[in-house]
């Protein structure tokens, strides 16, 4: 409704995807969607991921050429299944946003970590008080609105 093209996807081996041959990693699958956006026609590409989501999208934020134009974590640990996003945010060069729940205290924990490790000016860090996780934090209780918000204006900031 907003004039965003969205491509949202299973990641291989999760889901109702199959794991295809060579190993999975859940980083690929993103840098793959990009592409595929590219191709579609999308010039200004923000990566948004959930959970092991948030891992891959800040882990192939660094790989993605030309750049995408930033990268939203909800939740994102800083490592899964040998995706390492705390080393990659040290390399990150895009906007990046944040996001958890002050009592999801390892992803919590994990956001400040990388939130302090990210090189570039244009970061963003926000815990919200509760035990939401991913996408659960835009859905569900009182800071839903304002983590919907948070996200939108990232979205738009970077887009235009």
């Amino acid at each position: 409704g907003r004039g965003y093209q969205v491509l949202a996807f299973d990641f291989a081996g999760f889901g109702d995807s199959q794991t295809g041959p060579g190993e999975a990693r859940v980083d690929s699958d993103v840098v793959a969607a990009a592409e595929q956006l590219r191709r579609r026609g999308a010039d200004r590409v923000v990566l948004i991921g959930s959970s092991m989501g948030g891992t891959a999208v800040l882990a192939a934020a660094v790989r993605i050429r030309p750049p995408v134009a930033g990268v939203v974590s909800l939740s994102g640990p800083a490592s899964f299944q040998g995706v390492d996003a705390g080393a990659a945010v040290s390399r990150l060069r895009v906007p990046v946003l944040l996001v958890a729940g002050a009592d999801d205290r390892r992803f919590a924990d994990d956001a400040r970590a990388m939130y302090r490790a990210a090189p570039v000016r244009d970061k963003r860090l926000l815990v919200v008080p509760g035990g939401g996780h991913g996408t659960s934090l835009l859905e569900f209780g009182e800071d839903a609105p304002k983590v919907q918000a948070a996200v939108g204006r990232f979205i738009a900031d970077h887009t235009r």
